[in-house]
């Protein structure tokens, strides 16, 4: 028979072996008594191996119905020799709640019989508890991941794909038996697929977080690109145990991002390459902050010498002690923008005409950040305008002296007419000489307006290149994406003002594709702006050739003052114009159902100045160029105005 202390003897050496495992072990005899415990239930139970050798298994403090349902299992091993397992929940002696499971094994003598029984227990409530925290994980990320727009799926180590989310069924189409392991492959773009596969194999090896790029077939056929990231989920020992993998798309993007691209590339190459206009940024302060090429050409300061100045070293001293560069700041912070016509001054003290304007740059907040300002020298244009201007009044005195002539002298009806006939000729002479003056230059400020300024403007963009210098994004400073936005729109706006602008001084067009072609363009944007139906109808003008420039001139300006003319007094709901070429003459046909007027011939409608001017000026420029101009009007009755020109001027050949 075993001693006590035999039995602490061979459960010491017992416990060389099992004293590190976390589970209870521990023997007994068949009337229960125990022959070994290890540490683990040692120290749960708080107590020695000492003292729980030879003591009973069942004064352990185990409920009653806890303690016959062991002592009948532990009897049953011993009977059956067999193992047997069970769980029930435990409160240790220490007051801590577990889910204990028991696994009773019998120890088989040489007799056959069992000797004693070995038991292992552990607690499975945590085990239990992490499993179904599991469940709920997976549970909650099953849903959220549904909810995303992002196609979402996790690998196993080796790669192959073992779950996806319900965006990536509706983006594929797919059913998850044709999507899983690699199948996936097969939406990849034939043009991505090799250098996708290759990457992602190479990746899966490293076993890394990675990012690519490319494109998914959607259900419809359509590809779009994605970007994709895989995330790897790796134990403790740094081994992969699963891949997380998402795709977003971005495709919308990619375009956005490439037309921006080109879109800045054509701004950035019009601002390098301009010299005509000078393109100056300042500050809240009026501290020049960007230069350009145009402004060292116009102003003759290089890009260093202006960098920090103020921006009124370019008034002149007079315009500086009145306080003009002050008024014109608070004009463009008030309105938004202020003209800049006036004298200004070069670095060696000579003065030039500029005509431009100042810009007031604001945040996506309203906050000023600074001014733009553009300009250029028009020294020469307000030259030519001072030249017809005295022209004029010279031939206006030479007028009114022969008049005077003609009352004083009393000389035969024959001479006061050859005189009358003579001043009417130079009056006319003179009326062409101006109309043809004015539709040069007109022509002129037009191809600047169009092909130069028009563009040139987009200059304002300069700003995107000067971002760097700009106050770091803060509290109060917007983004550099806020501030690139706030220059593009200011500059769309000047693009379309401008273009605008060059339209109604005189439409490119006109030069270019004559005058079916410019007259059907404006007529429909003349309707489109004032919403009033407007239908244009050309005849005879395949394969023709064109009438002289003087006459599609007249002919043009006709119409515009027509519209106009219907715009501001007619009230009409609809109205039509007819362009019609046959034999040598042109016509032009502008009728609408307005509410008419009363025209005696000569000076039609006397309560509206404006109208009477406008029709005065239609018949005069139909006058000179051989042409007649005639107005059918009734109050209630709309107006209809016929215009008739040759195809040639008076005195050239006729076709």
């Amino acid at each position: 028979m075993l001693t006590r202390e035999l039995l602490l003897h061979a459960a010491r050496v017992l416990d060389t072996t099992l004293t590190n495992i976390n589970d209870f072990a521990y023997t007994f005899n068949r009337d229960g008594n125990f022959l070994y415990a290890n540490r683990a239930l040692l120290e749960m139970l708080g107590i020695s191996l000492e003292e729980i050798i030879g003591k009973n298994f069942f004064d352990l403090g185990y409920p009653s119905e806890l303690a016959a349902r062991l002592q009948k299992q532990i009897q049953q091993v011993f009977d059956t020799k067999k193992s047997l397992t069970d769980e029930t929940p435990f409160t240790t002696p220490k007051g801590v709640n577990a889910i204990y499971e028991y696994i009773f094994s019998p120890v088989i003598a040489e007799n056959g019989e069992v000797e004693l029984v070995a038991c292992s227990t552990r607690d499975i409530g945590q085990h239990r508890k992490a499993q179904e925290d599991l469940h709920e994980s997976v549970a909650r990320f099953r849903t959220l991941s549904d909810s995303l727009p992002q196609l979402i799926w996790t690998n196993n180590a080796e790669g192959e794909a073992n779950y996806f989310n319900r965006r990536w069924f509706d983006y594929s189409g797919l059913s998850f038996e044709q999507s899983e392991g690699l199948g996936w492959q097969a939406m990849v773009h034939p043009d991505d697929a090799p250098a996708s596969v290759e990457r992602w194999h190479q990746d899966l090896a490293a076993s890394e977080i990675f990012e690519t790029e490319y494109r998914l077939r959607r259900a419809d056929g359509v590809y779009r690109w994605q970007i994709g990231r895989n995330v790897p989920l790796k134990d403790s020992a740094d081994r992969v145990l699963a891949w997380f993998g998402s795709a977003t798309d971005i495709d919308d993007l990619k375009r956005s991002e490439a037309e921006r691209g080109e879109s800045e590339e054509r701004y950035r190459l019009l601002v390098e390459d301009t010299k005509d206009y000078a393109m100056f940024l300042m500050d809240t302060e009026r501290c020049i902050i960007h230069w350009n090429n145009g402004a060292e050409r116009i102003f003759g300061f290089t890009r260093d010498e202006a960098m920090g100045q103020s921006g009124d070293i370019i008034f002149i001293p007079e315009d500086r002690a009145a306080g003009a560069a002050e008024e014109e700041m608070q004009t463009a912070i008030a309105q938004g923008r202020a003209p800049d016509q006036r004298w200004h001054l070069r670095r060696d003290g000579s003065v030039f005409w500029a005509n431009g304007v100042m810009t007031s740059l604001h945040d996506d907040a309203g906050a000023l950040r600074g001014f733009a300002k553009i300009l250029r020298d028009a020294t020469k244009e307000r030259e030519a305008e001072e030249q017809l201007r005295r022209a004029h009044d010279e031939q206006e005195n030479r007028v009114r002296e022969r008049t005077l002539e003609l009352a004083l002298t009393n000389q035969s009806l024959h001479a006061e007419m050859a005189q009358r006939l003579q001043i009417e000729q130079e009056r006319a002479q003179l009326m062409q000489r101006i109309v043809t003056i004015q539709e040069e230059e007109r022509r002129r400020i037009s191809r600047d307006l169009h092909d130069s300024m028009g563009q040139q403007l987009t200059a304002l963009l300069i700003g995107l290149q000067t971002l760097p210098e700009w106050p770091e994004p803060g509290p109060r400073s917007p983004s550099y994406p806020q501030q690139i936005e706030t220059l593009r729109v200011l500059a769309t706006d000047l693009i379309k003002h401008t273009q605008q602008l060059a339209w109604e001084v005189r439409p490119a067009a006109l030069d270019n594709l004559g005058l079916e072609a410019t007259l059907q363009q404006s007529v429909e944007e003349w309707s489109q702006r004032y919403k009033v139906p407007a239908a244009f109808v050309a005849r005879g003008f395949a394969q023709a050739q064109r009438a002289a420039e003087p006459i599609e001139t007249a002919l043009y300006r006709v119409v515009q003052e027509a519209l106009t003319n219907v715009q501001r007094h007619a009230q009409a709901t609809q109205i039509s114009v007819i362009l019609e070429r046959e034999g040598g003459s042109i016509a032009a046909v502008i009728e609408d159902n307005g509410r008419g007027f009363v025209d005696d011939g000569a000076i039609p409608d006397d309560r509206v100045p404006s109208r009477r001017l406008g029709l005065l000026g239609m018949r005069e420029r139909m006058e000179l160029i051989g042409g007649s101009l005639v107005i059918e009007s009734a109050l209630g009755a709309g107006t209809t105005i016929y215009a008739r020109a040759p195809l040639k001027l008076p005195g050239q050949n006729q076709p």
